[in-house]
Parts: C-alpha cells; structure tokens; sequence
C-alpha cells in the first residue's frame, strides 16, 4: 500500500491510513493543511490495526468545503492528499451537489462555444481545446464552465483534471462528438449535422418487433459499405441468385420495429482495422456518440452522426419505427470512464464496504439510483429522441437500474412521442440494489408502461436455452407435456397475471443471445432431420407472431439462421454472425409463411389484446388431444383458431371450418404432422 492515504468517506469524519513499514504506522497527531496555509490539528476519533496498516478515524473539520485541495501532515512531517471517497454517496452531497439544468456538455455558438462539466470533488479543471488550455471557473453544484469567444466548430477537445491529488485526462461525458476510438471529444456544430426527418405512416400499437446488428446485416454481401450506416440502407443489394438483400429486403417483411442492437460508441472494436476485431457493442465507452466503426469515414466526426440519422430516418421513410439498444446498467471498463475519471466513487453502485456491485457480470454496475447518473440516462435517452428522432429503447439488463429512473424515462419518453416503446431484460440480477426497487419482471406492476422479455414464453415454446440444456424441449420441439403452459403463454400469461397487461409481454424464441431457434432444434432434435427442423421453425415463428403480447423476431430467423451451434458470439466473428443471405434463398417459404403471418396479426383484430378481461372474454385455448391443441379468437362474428401440432400424427379439422393459413400448404380437413393452421369461420 502507500505509505498513507486519507479519505473522506462521511461529513462527519476522516479515515487515515498509514503503513506498517512508516514508523510502524505510528503518528500521534494529524494536521490538515488549508488553502491558507495553516496548519489545523485534528481530533483523533478511533485508532485500529489491521495487518499492512494502522487506521485512525478523525473528526472532519468544520470548515471542510468539498472540491477543495487539502492536505494531511502526520507528525513526522509526511503530506497525503485528503481523497474525496465514499462521500459522494451520502443523500446529503446528492442535495448540495445535484445539477438540474441540461446545459452540461458543450452549446456551440458561433460566436462563443460553451463548455460545461459536473465535478464536485475536482479542485481543478482545464479545458484542452485543441492546442490551447483554459481554466475553467468552478460554479455553483460542482459545475465547472468556460467560454471561448470564437468558432470552435469541429475543435477536439478534452478535461484535466485534478481530483484527489492526482492530474487525470478525461473525454467529455457528455459529448455528441469524437475522434477515432474515442480519444477525444469534438465541438458539434448542431446545423452540420442536420437531415430531413419522416413520420412512419404505420400503427405502432401493433408492433412486431425485427432485432438486428449493422454490422451483421450486410457483412456478407458485396458492398462499397458493408458493416455501415450507410451499407445499412444501401438498395439493390442482391444474393448469388440476384434476389433481394438488404435494406430492400427487410422493407419486404412487413415489420413495424427495427430494434438495431448498440450504435452508440463501444469499446473493443478498433473503428480504423474493424474488420480485424467483432463485437455486438455491449460495451459502452460514450453512451451519446455513435459507432465510428459503422461510418464511412472513422476519421470524420461528422459522417457517423448523419450517416446515423439518415439510416433511421431511411427505415421512417419506409414506415418502419426505430428502437434502439441502450446498455445503461454497465461500461466497458469503470477506470477508463470518464464518469469515474471526473467523479471518483460516484456513477457506479458499491456497498458500504467499498465492494462493486457485479450483477451485470462485467465488473461494474452503474448506479442509477444517484441523482446525477439518472438524470445522465435520462438525458441521453433523451437526446437519443430529439436529435436522432429515435421512436424507441430496449434496456439491456434493465433489472440493474431502478424502478424510479425506469419511471422517469418512461414519463420524459412519453411525453416527447407518446407512442415510444420502452422494453427490456426484466431478470432479476444479483446487483446491490433492493429487490423491491429493480426494474425487474417481478416488479413489473410498478412499471405498467414498460415491456418485458418474457423468457418463460421462449422456454415453453421451444425449450430451455442455454448451453448445458441444449437438450430440453418445449412445446413446440415435441414436448407436449408443457400443453398447460403453452396456453398459459399464448393467452398472455392471462393466468398468472405477471404483467399488468398481456402487451408487456415481448415473446420471443430468439434473440442475439444463446443458440439460434435453429440450431436450437437441431441440438434438441438431432434425429428428425432437415425437413422437421423446417417444420419446427415455422411452428416456433408462428407462436411468436400469433400470441398475445408483443412479437419480437431475431434477423434470420425468418431464414433459420445459423451461428453453428455456438451459444455465445459476441466477439466471435463475421462468419459465424453474418446474416446469410443465401439461406433466405434456400428456405424462401419460410420467409413467405412469416410474411404472411405478420401481415394476418396486423391486419386482424383479436391477436393484439389490451387487457386481460378482453382475453378472457374473447379468446381460449383447447386441449384437442394426443397433444394438438387450439387457440381460439373470436373477433365479431367470426371465430379464428389456430391449430398447434407439434406431433408425428395428424388432425383432423371441424368440417365446417376453412383453412385460411397454414404452415405446411395443405387445405385439406386435416392437419398434418408438425405444422399448424389457421381456420376461421362465424359464431
């Protein structure tokens, strides 16, 4: 350890520690050091020795103004920086320190340029615009400001700071522009970076949700931009069989939602060699920046904000809505952030013992529950909305943050776009956080206009997920015993009532994460062969897309993607993670039944319920026998029912019943082994 450290951890009190090889860890008598250079003579509290150190709490001083520089002296004449530690999570500095307005970051005038950062416990900052150094005035909450009187547009830019004795270099937190790999912050000219904006023209309270990466999405095409923004919405792609890819293609589908996995600025993929790195990007290093990996241009700050906006601005203009994957419940690495550079302690969640909260699995948890780390999210998601004109968020391991930061993002998003759809991992991680205040699946009812992945949906209808139950069926993979459940899920958890409404419940057999539904049925059911892993697919899509709830469809899965049985690939490789078109030629059926259904949800009433008392009225599910069973919605006079047959056997249909669409594209009377049907006839 160092010969002896200082640290504030309360207002009341002063921690000391001195090392075992320094006098034995022996002073009798501690000094601060003022800004005037007096010397003031501490109360020694408490003494203990533990096995390198000996630790003495002292009273704090009276004087005590937080964010200046001071000094401890021992009595032997050794000087040790006062560290501003666990103080800055007491209720208390969140009131004194607390900033409200949203001016932090940088407002580009061109005739001044302001910049402003939080940083309470700094006693020193300087701006590093380009070549010059400003020292910035320290204000009221902890904010430090300057103006420059002169256009910095496009100017790189970046802090020093001093905060605990020690000079550390950070980007701006909140900026909305940067150089290659994140290495510095860039002035933003809002007019440069403007596009023509577009309202989809299409019900969003029918969603069908389409989760997709950008790099993935034409990686395996030949194109001047594959793996872009702009090799995104590029049209006139086509496969060896000169059939649609692409952006033309996704238009094909029908889909409402295109929920793009993370575009802000992440880590571990190097944006000048990126084809010598893969990663999805959830690890976040600038949460208001786009992905320089994905531009044109890495060396262009500018072409990844507009290529950005004008590939969602491309999907409104194709009447598709777009939501995007945020990751608020963690960083890359906490030491790199810039929230931990500028404010040591505070934007990330720790017991009183100093421990770190580990529920993402990443190392550091971001603690929204701090006054300045929610409005941060609150904020960003906000910017996200206005300049990026994004319609939607899916919160990755949204069990992190807090029921109230949930709430306010909720009520902030609704009230630019009321429609916006707010969605995420509702599992109950092991963060440091009381279980009654995460935004969990549990907690769902304190939550009623937020969705949630419903992975007891994806279990049941196909089988258990991850890797050491690769073997596990479900209903639809052949396990018929779970026909209770499945009627359970299909109705919207109507029994159960675990979601507030049926529409909180995002169903899905698939998703970025674990086995594709593909390979999954392949594990599972090694033995049936090709043509019964096609039938399973399309038995797995349909529930998906008919159920009550919200469908959540995984690129490819249209197609059967493949990932070769591998369960985890965020940082695999374009290979295995491409989407590949070829197969969307091989299995064109596939993709022809998946548009049909999506077109039979939206344009059919009874499929997309708002409340459990209209399910309830209007909708059943029937044990047919031998494991066949029915779904049926009543809309009006006539009656819809959606025969499931995931057996080897076949079925037969109600005489006075029409086959409107089935899986398998037979019309007889009958329902043939693995595959399902949709009749309809009148009351």
């Amino acid at each position: 350890m160092e010969t002896a450290c200082a640290y504030l951890d309360n207002y009341k009190e002063i921690r000391i520690e001195i090392a075992k090889h320094f006098y034995e860890g022996e002073s009798k008598a501690f000094y601060v050091s003022l800004q005037s250079g007096e010397l003031k003579e501490l109360s020694v509290l408490r003494k203990s020795r533990e096995s390198d150190k000996v630790v003495y709490t002292v009273r704090a001083f009276p004087s005590l103004q937080i964010g200046t520089a001071y000094e401890i002296v021992e009595e032997h004449g050794y000087r040790f920086p006062l560290q501003y530690r666990y103080i800055v999570r007491e209720g208390k500095f969140d009131r004194e320190f607390s900033y409200h307005e949203e001016d932090l970051g940088v407002t580009y005038r061109k005739e001044h340029t302001q910049f402003k950062v939080w940083a309470p416990t700094a006693s020193t900052m300087i701006l590093c615009l380009e070549k010059e150094y400003y020292p910035m005035q320290r204000g009221e909450k902890g904010v430090y400001s300057v103006d420059i009187s002169k256009d910095t547009a496009l100017y790189e830019y970046h802090y020093l700071a001093q905060v605990n004795g020690k000079w550390v270099e950070s980007v701006d937190p909140y900026a909305k522009g940067s150089t290659i790999n994140s290495k510095r912050s860039v002035v933003i000219p809002p007019s440069n970076v403007q596009v023509e904006r577009h309202t989809p023209q299409v019900d969003s309270c029918v969603p069908v949700i389409y989760e997709v990466s950008v790099r993935d999405f034409t990686s395996s095409l030949r194109n001047t931009h594959r793996s872009t923004f702009k090799g995104f919405i590029s049209e006139d792609l086509r496969t060896n069989n000169k059939q649609i890819a692409g952006f033309d293609y996704l238009k094909s589908l029908g889909i409402t939602h295109v929920q793009f996995m993370p575009i802000y600025d992440f880590y571990t993929v190097d944006e000048e060699y990126k084809f010598k790195f893969y990663n999805w990007g959830y690890d976040p290093i600038q949460y208001n920046i786009p992905e320089g990996s994905y531009s044109s241009d890495p060396l262009d700050p500018l072409a990844r904000i507009i290529e950005c906006k004008q590939m969602i601005e491309a999907c409104h203009k194709e009447n598709m809505y777009v939501v995007m994957d945020v990751v608020y419940n963690h960083m890359y690495n906490k030491d790199l952030s810039s929230f931990e550079k500028l404010v040591p302690y505070y934007y990330f969640r720790m017991n009183r013992a100093g421990e770190y909260s580990n529920g993402s699995f990443c190392g550091n948890d971001f603690d929204s529950t701090r006054e300045m780390a929610r409005a941060y999210i609150v904020n960003s998601v906000k910017m996200w909305m206005s300049e990026y004109n994004v319609d939607g968020f899916r919160f990755d391991l949204m069990g992190i943050i807090d029921i109230d930061t949930m709430k306010e993002i909720t009520r902030q998003c609704r009230a630019m776009k009321p429609n916006c759809l707010i969605y995420g991992e509702g599992w109950n991680m092991p963060t440091m956080l009381e279980e009654q205040r995460r935004s969990n699946m549990l907690n769902a009812y304190q939550l009623p206009q937020v969705n949630f992945f419903n992975d007891s949906f994806r279990d049941i209808v196909k089988g258990k997920t991850s890797e050491g139950e690769s073997g596990v069926r479900g209903y639809l993979t052949g396990d018929i015993s779970y026909i209770e459940e499945m009627k359970h899920v299909l109705l919207g958890n109507t029994s159960s009532r675990l979601f507030t409404s049926p529409m909180q419940s995002i169903n899905y057999v698939e998703c970025h994460d674990n086995a594709t539904a593909y390979d999954k049925v392949k594990m599972c059911l090694y033995y049936e062969g090709e043509e019964n892993w096609k039938k399973r697919c399309k038995l797995l899509i349909s529930a998906v897309l008919l159920a009550q709830g919200i469908p959540f469809l995984h690129a490819g899965q249209e197609f059967l993607r493949t990932k070769n049985m591998a369960h985890n690939t965020y940082n695999s490789s374009d290979s295995i993670n491409t989407l590949d078109y070829e197969r969307k030629d091989k299995y064109q059926d596939v993709v022809d039944f998946t548009k049909e259904l999506i077109k039979f949800r939206k344009n059919t009433v009874g499929f997309t319920k708002q409340e459990y008392h209209d399910i309830e009225k209007d909708i059943k599910c029937l044990d047919m026998g031998n494991g066949v069973l029915a779904y049926q919605v009543v809309a009006g006079d006539q009656v819809y029912t959606t025969y499931f047959n995931p057996t080897e056997g076949s079925y037969q249909l109600p005489h006075y019943e029409q086959c409107i669409l089935s899986s398998d594209g037979v019309w007889d009377q009958y329902i043939p082994p693995i595959s399902m049907c949709i009749t309809m006839s009148y009351q």
